[in-house]
């Protein structure tokens, strides 16, 4: 065994195979090396960072993972958040740790990553690293904070370091850096990768499409594991809404006796049992239904996918990103109007054909843009289409009315709120009676929403914190608008006329939409627009 951790000039290797080896971690700590445990209660290793008792339940579940021999008490704290699960006798390859916030589980993801990288044995043929991925720029500051400070606590783990980069702790030797980074399917390849930590994988978010990238970035990082003995994944977040990756394995292998795969479901104060029961108690009377997926590590059950990802590609058409002005149509459009510092100005143009709500047109106008600059493009678009009037929301105020109108555009208020426009374009799609154009950011925008039930009125329906749903809207919104002034079938039109109080019947020479129009005419309703 080669001999790669050399420090502490004057003192050699107890290894006797290597005389001519100085002093090295690696052969020095022969039982931390192969036990996290030791490692983290040797006080010249990890122990003065874990001094502190509040790691019992995280040092059973290690135990668990790397089959250390537990006690009593132990089996049945790892059975308790194992969902009841026997002791693996298997390597661990796939790790889930479904935890509350504040229990610790960043410090631990840290702790893993550092100690395969220091203490286990890798190819020296091949270029290695370990990768701590997290949701944003953010979280991967406090993973690199997490990291160099355990580092920092101990003089042998800090002479192993070679240098610190902006991104990457590098170790002396040939032992695998650390490499912490946010969550792109892109940045993960080219690399033999021994242990890989996904941090918050539950909050992950593309920054241009708004999707969760998950699925995508494990397809990825799969490979950079094949060639390795003994690997390790782990995905360790806070729970969200029950989809996605992290709520599969749960579903799949939460309570199961798996060889391979080893899912943890633990609240807060299992796991961090130095946080104050006050503060938690306080939460959950605050907002109980967030507090049990905050610090209870329970999927939310009120968050539900809006609408499917097969319906939404039922009703999309393959490989049309716009479709040109035809004089024959009658067009419709809606604007989700911006303040141009974060969200985007969109429009969405669309006409009836058999019936059928077709998008022809979804602009996006990215954020920030200048308001009065962006209005007067959309307005040359909607001349473009014979288009004189739009329909917009109604948070918008006397700006948008005003500066459309000053571009010969009647901008009108949409009586119904973005959540109630959700809810009918839903509809709409289950019935198949919308073709969406093949636009990616439309799509992912549309998966991302989240819906919601709300007492005493409709159901919720917005996009998660940190992303952007202006395309989506301004397409459910003309989507909407249309399918109210399409011509009805006669079905249609007979379902709709009232069993009692009005008996003209049909003549010979009128059709039901000629009686259904003479009814509203004479009770006061609005009369049916028809496309010419």
């Amino acid at each position: 065994m080669r001999c790669k951790f050399e420090f502490r000039p004057g003192r050699k290797c107890k290894d006797k195979a290597l005389p001519n080896k100085k002093y090295c971690l690696f052969h020095e700590y022969p039982e931390e090396r192969t036990n996290i445990i030791k490692a983290m209660e040797n006080p010249e290793i990890f122990g003065n960072y874990f001094q502190k008792k509040g790691w019992t339940a995280w040092k059973a579940i290690l135990k668990a993972v790397y089959r250390i021999q537990m006690m009593e008490g132990e089996k049945e704290i790892f059975r308790r958040l194992s969902g009841g699960r026997n002791l693996p006798e298997h390597h661990i390859q796939t790790l889930v740790l479904i935890c509350g916030r504040r229990s610790g589980k960043s410090t631990i993801a840290s702790m893993l990553t550092i100690w395969n990288s220091l203490f286990k044995t890798h190819d020296e043929n091949e270029a290695q690293v370990n990768m701590l991925i997290a949701s944003d720029r953010q979280q991967a500051e406090v993973n690199f904070h997490y990291c160099t400070e355990i580092l920092e606590s101990s003089e042998i783990l800090k002479s192993q370091v070679e240098n610190i980069k902006k991104n990457e702790i590098v170790f002396k030797g040939n032992t695998p850096n650390i490499r912490i980074q946010t969550a792109s399917f892109r940045g993960v390849r080219g690399w033999g990768v021994p242990v890989i930590c996904c941090e918050e994988v539950a909050f992950w978010r593309d920054s241009k499409s708004g999707a969760n990238p998950a699925s995508r970035i494990l397809e990825a990082l799969r490979p950079t594991q094949a060639n390795i003995k003994n690997p390790l994944l782990m995905l360790i977040s806070s729970p969200w809404r029950a989809s996605g990756v992290l709520y599969d394995y749960y579903e799949n292998y939460y309570g199961k006796n798996d060889e391979t795969t080893l899912v943890i479901q633990a609240p807060t104060e299992k796991l961090n049992n130095e946080i104050n029961p006050a503060f938690i108690e306080r939460e959950y009377s605050n907002d109980r239904i967030s507090a049990l997926s905050e610090y209870g590590a329970e999927f939310r059950t009120d968050i539900s996918d809006f609408i499917d990802s097969e319906l939404l590609e039922s009703v999309t058409a393959k490989n049309i990103m716009n479709r040109p002005y035809d004089k024959d149509n009658r067009y419709f459009a809606f604007v989700d109007v911006s303040g141009g510092r974060k969200d985007s100005f969109s429009l969405s143009i669309s006409h009836i054909e058999n019936s059928k709500v077709i998008i022809d047109i979804g602009l996006e106008i990215p954020a920030p843009v200048k308001p009065k600059k962006a209005v007067k493009q959309i307005c040359e678009t909607l001349k473009d289409f014979g288009i004189l009037e739009v329909t917009g929301d109604r948070y918008s105020g006397e700006w948008a009315k005003d500066e459309f109108e000053n571009h010969g555009v009647m901008y009108k208020e949409s009586p119904w709120d973005k959540s109630r426009l959700y809810l009918e374009f839903s509809g709409i799609a289950q019935t198949g009676q919308v073709e969406l154009l093949d636009i990616e950011k439309l799509k992912n925008q549309f998966k991302s929403l989240i819906r919601k039930p709300r007492t005493g009125t409709h159901d919720s329906v917005d996009h998660p914190e940190g992303m952007y749903d202006d395309l989506a809207n301004s397409v459910a919104g003309t989507t909407v608008i249309t399918f109210k002034e399409r011509p009805m079938s006669q079905k249609e039109v007979t379902s709709r006329l009232p069993s009692k109080g009005y008996k003209k019947p049909i003549t010979k020479n009128q059709t039901a939409q000629q009686e259904f129009d003479d009814f509203m005419k004479k009770s006061g309703g609005r009369r049916i627009i028809k496309r010419r």
